[in-house]
């Protein structure tokens, strides 16, 4: 899906759309970005329930192509807690920890959940996730530093010299952002990690 018009049907004279399989498996996408990225509310569950429920769709395609990307398992997840509170049931208590991981969250998520969720994998340690914060905080990845820094989109050998504009810039133009940053790496903790992991492993999805 790097490239949507691939997929991209013509719809009228000026305009084209996803079909219905591609609209859904999109919106799943979306939503497992922002799951890690911080979380969402009940209103994406009801969006995904709503589009599973009216749109006709193909399932074996959309099993398939959710296979493909690694994010069966959090589909299903995401169904299986939609089904029991739009359609009358129970979650299952296996899910417990993700219903309420959704349930606290905004509809846009919780900062703190995205700091952790981002710095957390299977195994980890507080320790270890926090060196993780840090590296990703210090030494963001291309894409990202190629928006702050679009001429390092066009020369990226510029790369190591654009980390240290970044420090610069951060300590004597951004000094705020450097205080959120520690106060973010305080949110990291034996308790938080632990919900973060068990959560990711129910969902067959990877800290980013």
């Amino acid at each position: 899906y790097k490239d949507v018009w691939e997929r991209a049907v013509k719809d009228g004279e000026f305009s084209y759309r996803f079909n219905n399989e591609d609209l859904y498996i999109y919106n799943i996408i979306h939503s497992a970005k922002h799951f890690v990225g911080g979380g969402f509310g009940i209103r994406t569950v009801l969006d995904i329930f709503l589009m599973k429920e009216k749109l006709n769709l193909n399932s074996k395609y959309i099993d398939k192509e959710l296979e493909k990307l690694k994010l069966d398992k959090f589909e299903k997840v995401i169904v299986e807690i939609a089904s029991a509170w739009f359609k009358g049931g129970k979650v299952n208590e296996n899910l417990s920890s993700v219903e309420s991981y959704i349930l606290l969250n905004t509809t846009y998520g919780v900062k703190e959940n995205g700091v952790v969720m981002r710095n957390v994998d299977k195994g980890y340690s507080t320790k270890k996730a926090k060196r993780a914060f840090w590296f990703k905080s210090l030494f963001p990845p291309f894409r990202a530093m190629k928006q702050r820094y679009p001429l390092v989109g066009k020369i990226p050998i510029l790369l190591p010299f654009a980390w240290v504009l970044r420090w610069i810039q951060a300590v004597f133009t951004d000094g705020k952002n450097v205080k959120i940053l520690y106060g973010d790496s305080k949110k990291i903790n034996d308790g938080n990690i632990k919900k973060a992991a068990e959560i990711l492993e129910i969902t067959g999805l990877k800290s980013d």
